[in-house]
């Protein structure tokens, strides 16, 4: 029980602690409008999280009980970060607003499902994870176990995004700075796991 929350939690720490695109878009509408407003954009992102983990739980479940399906789950995952590199370096210099400017965000709920469904890393790094602590200590069966889980990824994702709400405005001066680099900083990690898991499949 309390391995399966502290595996979500944790789950959610590595994942979305680092400033990112979710969480600096979190701070930037609490600094530009509200935190009501924020927290809409951050309710939204956490559903779709919740359901990306369910996805990954699954994977998790059926590659465990195939090599041939985990196999080529690995080769889909490189495919997508190989993308999502050329992706992020693309948009990296054709970045033309600055990240000083407003954020127009009229309706943050909408903007949160769409902007968390659009973010590939979820998947692929939840599936990874649950892999890991599957391949080392195997992994849950119980339908409960599975909630807790959940839950746990839900918990650590809320006290997370929660701080880069309320503490947004201390923030704002760093916000700008960090997102300037942002892209290009995705890119080269997303292409630097491409290759090491591409080293490692041969």
């Amino acid at each position: 029980m309390l391995a399966a929350v502290s595996l979500g939690v944790l789950s959610s720490f590595f994942g979305f602690a680092a400033p990112g695109m979710l969480n600096i878009t979190a701070s930037k509408i609490s600094v530009d409008y509200n935190k009501n407003h924020a927290f809409k954009f951050v309710l939204a992102v956490s559903l779709v999280t919740v359901l990306q983990s369910l996805v990954a739980i699954y994977l998790v479940r059926i590659s465990s009980e195939s090599s041939g399906i985990l196999s080529m789950i690995q080769k889909f995952s490189i495919a997508i970060f190989l993308l999502l590199s050329f992706y992020f370096f693309r948009k990296s210099y054709q970045e033309q607003k600055q990240t000083s400017q407003k954020s127009d965000v009229k309706k943050p709920f909408l903007y949160g499902l769409i902007l968390a469904s659009a973010n590939m890393f979820a998947i692929p790094f939840f599936y990874g994870v649950f892999l890991l602590y599957a391949s080392k200590n195997g992994f849950f069966k119980e339908i409960s176990d599975f909630t807790l889980l959940v839950f746990g990824v839900l918990l650590g994702f809320h006290l997370i995004f929660g701080s880069y709400v309320i503490l947004a405005s201390k923030m704002k001066s760093r916000i700008a700075k960090i997102s300037k680099y942002l892209n290009l900083v995705l890119a080269s990690l997303t292409g630097l796991v491409a290759i090491v898991s591409l080293i490692k499949l041969l």
